[in-house]
């Protein structure tokens, strides 16, 4: 059962970020928000994935906002649509993972995953990942806020210069994190072996 509702839960994720037409998004969205909003556990992990989709869930609507009131050639009109299309997609996938995983530890997630034959190397690189996640957003919200403080909400280009400065910084220390790890692993043994 529980493989299942994980394989549902991935499957409907999958399906959220590759769908193009809002209105399916929303009732894909509406499909699993009674099972993220019955159990507790479902609504703290929600509430908690929500906080940290939130930057860039901001950065998506004010990105839709500039570019449809400035783009174009300072063209008033929607041409944001595809911004918040993307953060629709986001937040619909989201919905469903917390769906699939909201009342399973990352043990009970890892044994799922490889149960349903999900590659080795994938399953390491997600809890790799996991792991990694609290800092990683710890470096978003130092980068964002360090470019807020710069002037980066100022102009639209400016935001652009933004969004590229802090997707580098976090590009580039998310890299080193992994250099970091992968040493330490190999140090304890726990390198994997060359294909």
């Amino acid at each position: 059962m529980r493989r299942a509702g994980l394989a549902v839960g991935g499957l409907g994720a999958m399906c959220a970020l590759l769908m193009r037409r809002p209105e399916l998004l929303i009732a894909l969205g509406l499909l699993a928000l009674p099972g993220v909003l019955a159990a507790r556990s479902g609504r703290l992990a929600l509430s908690r994935r929500l906080r940290a989709l939130l930057p860039l869930l901001a950065a998506l609507g004010l990105g839709a906002a500039l570019h449809s009131t400035f783009g174009a050639g300072g063209r008033a009109g929607f041409a944001g649509q595809p911004w918040l299309l993307l953060g629709l997609r986001v937040l619909v996938a989201a919905l469903w993972w917390t769906w699939a995983t909201h009342d399973r530890t990352a043990g009970q997630l890892e044994a799922a995953l490889r149960a349903l034959r999900v590659p080795e190397a994938f399953v390491g690189l997600l809890f790799a990942t996991r792991r990694f996640g609290s800092q990683l957003a710890l470096i978003l919200q130092s980068a964002w806020s360090a470019g807020v403080l710069r002037g980066g909400l100022l102009s639209w280009e400016a935001f652009r210069h933004m969004l590229g400065a802090v997707a580098g910084v976090v590009l580039l220390r998310a890299i080193d994190r992994s250099e970091r790890v992968a040493i330490a692993s190999a140090l304890r043994g726990d390198a994997p072996e060359d294909a």
